[in-house]
């Protein structure tokens, strides 16, 4: 297209003159980009096609676009060019390539100067290194030539857990009379933890019919979800309230234990509760107990040992809610079903 020379000579009105051997003037939807064309002896211009300007703007020669020429050259205006682009999301994804590896190194870094400290904190006592991470926070304190350094002591609380807590206690605390106020607070801690999502209002203590019993602990049943929510829902257990009775025992509950948590029950309370102990040597003997409970009463009772406690608070730690609905059915199924 030739363009007169009576367009040049004006205030620019959107014609823009491009040097061929420099650099191109800004292209945008409303300017037409022109040269001069050295053979034409009537001294012309000519403009550029909307291909020359695709090409300006870095877009390959395959690269097509729909519509009118107005509509083409407004597109190629208003677009950003692609190996400009490009370069720049190179640069980019170096930057975050960098920065991810600094941090790797950072993290690697730190968690070295950890476990080094660890090794300095336990020179000098007589625990093992590698029990130092299910230590409680206030335990700390209590370890032999433990130096009271609140810089060397940080670290080993940066690295406990709730769930290495409650493990370690589990395992500390020793079963007979003298501990089972320890253990009945633990065993609160313990089920506030596994079932956080679905008992809530935990309380202990709680007197009952007028003060005349006390209930050991006692959650209000909010269940969504989980193994409480089939219980109030699917099985029509009813349920209000998760009633738990905690006996700090190794040998088994015998019919006495089981009529005291059985007591507890009522129309404002619920008809299932937990029993907890340490350890059980027969039990087929109490699940039979819990099973003549329900054929004779409607009331539910399930229990569980340390065993059972060490695999929820795990399961918990794991986010896995299905491996806990999975084993309190298993426990469920062993009470209502004849196997």
């Amino acid at each position: 297209m030739k363009i007169e020379k009576k367009f040049i000579l004006k205030r620019w009105n959107g014609y823009r003159e491009i040097n061929l051997e420099g650099l191109s003037p800004s292209i945008n939807a409303k300017t037409t980009l022109f040269f001069s064309d050295l053979t034409d002896r009537s001294e012309g211009y000519v403009a550029l096609s909307w291909e020359e300007v695709a090409a300006l703007q870095s877009f390959p020669k395959d690269f097509l676009f729909e519509g009118s020429l107005k509509s083409k050259f407004k597109q190629i205006g208003n677009s950003f060019p692609p190996q400009l682009a490009f370069l720049l999301a190179t640069e980019l994804m170096n930057i975050i390539k960098q920065d991810e590896q600094m941090f790797s190194r950072n993290q690697k870094e730190s968690n070295e100067i950890k476990v080094e400290k660890r090794k300095s904190l336990m020179k000098n006592t007589n625990l093992p290194i590698d029990s130092v991470k299910c230590i409680e926070k206030q335990d700390l304190r209590s370890i032999p030539n433990l130096p009271a350094v609140p810089e060397l002591i940080e670290p080993l609380q940066n690295l406990l857990t709730e769930s290495d807590n409650l493990l370690y206690q589990l395992k500390k605390i020793q079963a007979g009379s003298e501990s089972s106020d320890e253990y009945h607070k633990l065993i609160f801690c313990c089920l506030n933890y596994i079932f956080s999502d679905s008992l809530k209002r935990g309380r202990t203590e709680v007197e009952i019919n007028d003060g005349r019993k006390r209930v050991d602990i006692i959650f209000d049943n909010h269940a969504k979800s989980g193994f409480f929510y089939f219980l109030r829902e699917i099985h029509k257990v009813f349920c209000p309230r998760i009633i738990i009775e905690c006996k700090n025992y190794n040998s088994d509950p015998a019919n006495p234990e089981v009529d005291q948590l059985l007591g507890r029950f009522g129309v404002n309370v619920g008809k299932f509760g937990i029993l907890t102990f340490r350890k059980v040597e027969s039990s087929k003997k109490l699940m039979n107990r819990c099973k003549d409970v329900l054929a004779q009463s409607g009331n539910y009772i399930l229990f569980f040992v340390d065993d059972d406690i060490e695999e929820l608070i795990k399961l918990k730690a794991n986010s896995d809610e299905e491996g806990i609905l999975e084993h309190m059915s298993l426990l469920w199924d062993r009470l209502t079903m004849n196997y």
